[in-house]
């Protein structure tokens, strides 16, 4: 960068368009030339629809796994397990949110024990 050198490097980008067909500001792993000025995202070829797909939903999930945690909704995190679709157990995933809630208590906020008083989902 400093020596203003185009150089190619795989850099974690926001999507600016180089990868169509998923979100825009998603960040997306991407070729890009980096000069003086910064990072520059080369566009990459249309991905299939199944592969865009499999990335959308990915990033449909990592949004429901922050959200989960910035408003500590018990709902949005056993949602997450619900998008993810190993488990299709209602019962199993309440129980699933709160033991992840009670082995991780320590790193959460005082106020994490709110998470048990949400609905479940249906």
């Amino acid at each position: 960068m400093r020596q203003d050198k185009k150089e190619g490097f795989y850099a974690n980008l926001p999507n600016a368009g180089q990868v169509p067909g998923v979100p825009l500001g998603a960040i997306v792993e991407s070729p890009a030339v980096v000069d003086a000025q910064g990072f520059h995202p080369i566009i990459c070829p249309e991905l299939s629809s199944g592969l865009k797909a499999r990335l959308v939903k990915h990033l449909a999930w990592v949004e429901l796994v922050v959200d989960a945690a910035v408003e500590q909704s018990r709902e949005k995190l056993i949602q997450t397990f619900i998008l993810d679709g190993v488990v299709n157990s209602t019962e199993t995933l309440e129980k699933m949110a709160d033991e992840l809630v009670a082995a991780h208590a320590k790193y959460l906020p005082p106020d994490v024990n709110k998470l048990k008083n949400f609905s479940t989902i249906g």
